[in-house]
């Protein structure tokens, strides 16, 4: 498998949620940052990025880990909105510092890759500033928009990740 797919596949886990009558959802997200820390340890990216990003996806892993539980979780919902912006931190960072450091390797030979990937970066970062708005300065429109941003930003870094798993740059096995 091509290291950018399970990196797709762990963030389709991610983002997917149908929850079992326990309240456990069935697309456990620990799972799924299983799969995108085994994508990353392929991927063919400079070795201080890889560490940073093991680092962030071993942090979002363990978050993700206590959030699984519902009791957890739920108690946490029910708190300050700034708490559960906090926890997504980690996944936020991640996903991207993933676009940084993938365009970084994609600039030399795939120019139209690099944008798309710093695109995206950018987007990540809206979606990740969108709740301090919304939350800390009051501005109660973006509430509705951060989700359907952040939604939007994953969704598209997943499509990427597929679409870039098979270029010669994103492959360790391949010299770039």
């Amino acid at each position: 498998m091509k290291p950018l797919q399970p990196i797709a596949l762990g963030l389709i886990i991610i983002a997917l949620h149908a929850e079992l009558p326990s309240g456990h959802d069935i697309f456990a997200d620990p799972i799924g940052w299983v799969l995108v820390l085994v994508g990353t340890a392929k991927a063919q990216l400079a070795n201080a990025r890889r560490r940073t990003l093991q680092t962030l996806g071993l942090i979002a892993l363990l978050v993700a880990g206590v959030l699984w539980f519902p009791d957890l979780a739920e108690t946490l919902h029910g708190t300050d909105p700034g708490v559960i912006w906090a926890l997504n931190l980690p996944q936020l960072g991640f996903t991207a510092y993933l676009c940084v450091a993938l365009a970084e390797t994609a600039a030399p030979v795939d120019p139209p890759a690099r944008n798309w990937l710093r695109f995206t970066a950018g987007w990540i970062l809206i979606a990740g500033v969108l709740p301090v708005l919304a939350f800390g300065a009051g501005i109660g429109i973006l509430e509705e928009w951060f989700p359907i941003v952040a939604g939007l930003s994953l969704l598209m870094l997943i499509c990427l990740m597929f679409v870039y798993a098979g270029r010669r740059w994103a492959r360790l096995d391949v010299p770039a």
